[in-house]
C-alpha cells in the first residue's frame, strides 16, 4: 500500500481512519487481439522489491521489463492502447511513512524507462485513455487543516497538461483506481467513503470532470481493487474486500450497476483474489489468486461463457514469488 494511503481521512471527526485495503493494479482493457500480459512480481520474500514482467498467454517467453535497485516496488502497470508502452508506479521506500510513489512509463521491451513529474510524488493506479493522449491516476495532495485530498488527475504522456478530473471533498470521500471506458467518455473508480469508516465502492462517472457518478457495487458490498472495463464496454469487473476468514469474491456488473453477478467466490476454498483484467478480445480474463493461507499469488486465466460466467480456470504462472498487478494488452506475442 502506498504510504500516503495510511493517513487518509486523518482529521475526520478527530480520528485517523486507518484503511487496510491493498491496491493492486489498473486501466480498461484495450479492444483487439490478445497480446502480452504484464504483471508485477515481488523478487524477495519481504515484498520490498518488485519488477514488471510480460508473458505470453500460453505461459511462454516470460521476460523482465523493469530493473532497479533495492527497496523499490514497480507495480500497477497498464498498457498503452497501441501496446508499445506501459505506464506504472515506482514506489521508493526510505522507512515508515517515508518515500515516493511516482508515475513512470517504459517501452514494452524495457527501454526508455522514465518518470513523468506530477505535483506530488503520491501517484497510484495509472491508466491510459483509449486515444493514448492522457494518463489518468489517483494522487494525494494537501487540502489544508490536516486533511488529505485524494482525487483522479490526468496528464499527457509528455508531462504537460496536468489537470484534476474528480472533485471529492477532503475528509468525506477519496477517489482511487481509475479506468477509462473503451470509448473514453466515462471512467470507473474506487471511491472510499468516510461515512462508513472508509468503506470502498465502485462508481462510474464522466471522464471529463467526474460528474454524473453512478454506483456500480451495491451498498453493503465493499467493491474495490482497481476495477476493469470490458473491451465492449458492457461490463465492469471488480473484487470485494476480504470477508471473514480472509476470502474474497470477484463480481461483474453493467456500468449502471445492473446485472450484478458473482463469478469467483473464495468463501469455501479460502482463496483470496487480487487484480484481474479482461482479455482484449473480451472472451477471457486473467487474475491473481492466493490459493490459501501462507501461500503466494500466481496468475490464472479464465474463459467467459455467453452469460459472462467463468467456464473454468487454468494456471498461467507457477512460482514461489508473489505475482499480481496484472494487465492484458495487445502487444505482439513474443517468439512468434
Amino acid at each position: 500500500m502506498p504510504r500516503h494511503a495510511q493517513r487518509l481521512f486523518a482529521g475526520f471527526t478527530g480520528v485517523a481512519l486507518l484503511l487496510t485495503i491493498l491496491p493492486a493494479s489498473a486501466s480498461a482493457t484495450t479492444p483487439g487481439p490478445n497480446g502480452l500480459i504484464a504483471f508485477r512480481r515481488f523478487v524477495d520474500p519481504d515484498q520490498t522489491n518488485s519488477a514488471l514482467f510480460v508473458i505470453n498467454p500460453d505461459g511462454s517467453h516470460e521476460t523482465q521489463v523493469t530493473f532497479h535497485a533495492d527497496n523499490i516496488v514497480d507495480a500497477m502497470g497498464n498498457w498503452s492502447p497501441d501496446g508499445a508502452r506501459i505506464a506504472f508506479t515506482r514506489t521508493t521506500s526510505c522507512g515508515d511513512d517515508c518515500g515516493t510513489d511516482e508515475l513512470y512509463v517504459v517501452n514494452a521491451d524495457g527501454s526508455n524507462d522514465h518518470a513523468i513529474a506530477t505535483t506530488t510524488p503520491t501517484v497510484e493506479s495509472p491508466a491510459w485513455s483509449p486515444d493514448g493522449r492522457w494518463i489518468a491516476f489517483a494522487m494525494s495532495t494537501d487540502a489544508g487543516d490536516g486533511e488529505i485530498l485524494v482525487a483522479i488527475w490526468e496528464i499527457r504522456p509528455d508531462g504537460s497538461g496536468l489537470r484534476q478530473v474528480t472533485h471529492p471533498v477532503a475528509g468525506q470521500s477519496e477517489d482511487h483506481a481509475v479506468q477509462f471506458s473503451p470509448d473514453g467518455s466515462r471512467i470507473v473508480i474506487e471511491r472510499q467513503l468516510a461515512s462508513c469508516g472508509g468503506c470502498p465502492a465502485i462508481f462510474t462517472a464522466d471522464a471529463a470532470d467526474g460528474a454524473n457518478a453512478t454506483r456500480v457495487s451495491p451498498r453493503g458490498l465493499k467493491g474495490f481493487d482497481h476495477p476493469d472495463w470490458s473491451p465492449d464496454g458492457q461490463w465492469v469487473i471488480f473484487r470485494t474486500e476480504a470477508r471473514s476468514g480472509g476470502s474474497s469474491g470477484v463480481f461483474v456488473a453493467h456500468p449502471d450497476g445492473s446485472h450484478l453477478q458473482l463469478i469467483l467466490d473464495g468463501t469455501r476454498s479460502g482463496r483470496q483474489f487480487r487484480s484481474s483484467t479482461f482479455s482484449p478480445d473480451g472472451t477471457q480474463m486473467v487474475i491473481s489468486i492466493i490459493p490459501g493461507p501462507d501461500a503466494n499469488a500466481d496468475l490464472w486465466i479464465g474463459r467467459f461463457d455467453a452469460s459472462e460466467h467463468l467456464d473454468g480456470l487454468s494456471q498461467l504462472t507457477r512460482t514461489d514469488a508473489f505475482e499480481s498487478s496484472v494487465r492484458w494488452g495487445t502487444a505482439p506475442l513474443l517468439g512468434g
